[in-house]
């Protein structure tokens, strides 16, 4: 939904992705966030090792086995649509359906999302309870020996769910007419790293590309992204005057002067920083090191 072309290209030229490690952080924050929501909520897991087939029968089992009562990663397929549910939970009469996500509130684009599986699952003859969306708890202070409770809340989502289950089977039939077409003809916009960065940006875009386009600027938002790209193509041809973020100048200074940009005022802070230190996603040579490091 996020763009029909990005669809197209995963099923058909999956070999021109090109993922980096900044666009990769927010799935790699959600495995993690899963991988708690596994740990606070135990129950089985269904793993992938056997392929499709083999996690379909598993589930199968699982939903049929009263004495089970959470299922992870749950495998439903129904005409051609493959979900994997977080969490499934077994209730009196039917089930509760959560979806974990590493963010600190409930964002838009995760309705769809849930949404999709919420109907996959019914389709497969199972009853929802509810649909929940599960994720971090930003007040939760952490007080030691491995205790994480409160760590994870869920909201009830089913009501927005609701409004989408109607269409979805009109919207799948489009893709399916869409991905038996051609590749679509569909330029590069705000779709392209909204609400997640496309893994084909290299692929789609135009030949004429600058060196340094204004979006290289970080956090660059509207309408600001919409003026300056109007009259600025490369972030070097932007006069100085027109931006007043601290970042955007640092950016734009050192991209100017093809060089980095250090700032030795803050050395004197950092050397005062006791030891050890602890550096959140850092990065070497643009390897990912462990999230949490200990120099």
């Amino acid at each position: 939904m996020q763009c029909p072309k990005r669809l197209w290209l995963q099923v058909h030229k999956p070999d021109l992705i090109e993922v980096d490690y900044e666009e990769n952080l927010p799935m790699l924050n959600g495995n993690e966030v899963g991988e708690m929501a596994r740990r606070l909520f135990p129950g089985t897991l269904v793993k992938y090792e056997g392929g499709l087939s083999a996690a379909l029968a598993k589930t199968e089992q699982l939903v049929a086995d009263p004495d089970i009562r959470i299922i992870h990663e749950a495998t439903f397929c129904h005409q051609g649509m493959l979900v994997r549910v977080d969490i499934l939970e077994r209730s009196a009469d039917a089930w509760i359906l959560t979806e974990v996500k590493g963010a600190t509130s409930v964002k838009p684009h995760y309705i769809p999302d849930a949404a999709v599986q919420a109907w996959v699952v019914q389709s497969c003859g199972l009853r929802l309870e509810s649909v929940r969306l599960m994720y971090v708890n930003n007040q939760f202070v952490y007080q030691g020996n491995g205790e994480y409770h409160g760590l994870l809340v869920a909201d009830d989502i089913s009501s927005q769910t609701d409004n989408w289950l109607d269409d979805i089977d009109q919207k799948k039939a489009a893709f399916i007419t869409m991905l038996n077409g051609d590749e679509p003809a569909i330029e590069m916009g705000d779709q392209c790293n909204d609400p997640y960065a496309c893994e084909f940006c290299c692929y789609c875009q135009p030949d004429n590309m600058p060196e340094y386009p204004v979006t290289v600027l970080p956090r660059l938002l509207e309408p600001q992204k919409g003026a300056l790209m109007a009259d600025y193509a490369d972030v070097r041809d932007i006069p100085e005057t027109a931006l007043s973020n601290p970042n955007h100048l640092r950016v734009w200074r050192a991209t100017r002067a093809g060089r980095e940009e250090i700032i030795c005022s803050e050395m004197g802070a950092l050397k005062q920083l006791p030891w050890p230190r602890y550096y959140l996603d850092s990065l070497l040579s643009g390897q990912r090191n462990d999230s949490m490091k200990k120099v």
